[in-house]
């Protein structure tokens, strides 16, 4: 039980140092509204959303990563689906929660940092990688994140958007 009620504790401390802080026990959605105009919404109004930004953006680098942004949240809604189908739950439920944090904003950010933390679907690959059928797909995914690795480094390199 106690290992159950320390990841409760330590929100709960961390909303009473906010509190104790700033006054208000949410300044963290406080600042990304005020920072970035970001709020909850229901997930088909920050798809939308994701989906104008992507029209809107001005310069190449908002729209890779304004793209990026909604490809990410869109295959994520897909990997949860896939998890579900495998029922594994434990994994559905961590993956689901954190595309619910992307999808239910009014705007779609950082997706793909989000998805580095989806584990499950690494594991996914790799279990895929090992069997006879399917050992197409280890090489498949080094060939196809290689020119990604340089696109994002050169970006980074130049100082460009990098998310």
């Amino acid at each position: 039980m106690l290992a159950l009620a320390l990841p409760v504790l330590a929100v709960g401390v961390f909303f009473a140092y906010l509190r104790v802080r700033t006054g208000t026990w949410n300044a963290w959605q406080e600042a990304q509204d005020i920072g970035w105009h970001r709020g909850v919404a229901a997930p088909w109004t920050g798809l939308d959303n994701g989906w104008h930004s992507v029209q809107t953006a001005g310069t190449a680098d908002l729209v890779i990563s304004r793209w990026a942004d909604l490809v990410v949240t869109v295959a994520g809604i897909g990997l949860v689906v896939v998890l579900a189908l495998l029922r594994r739950w434990p994994e559905t439920v961590f993956v689901l929660l954190n595309v619910t944090v992307l999808a239910c904003s009014t705007t779609l950010i950082s997706a793909p940092r989000y998805a580095l933390m989806w584990f499950p679907v690494y594991l996914l690959v790799a279990e895929l990688g090992v069997r006879d059928r399917w050992r197409w797909v280890t090489p498949a995914v080094v060939v196809a994140c290689l020119p990604l690795l340089g696109v994002v480094a050169l970006s980074f390199a130049a100082h460009g958007w990098t998310a």
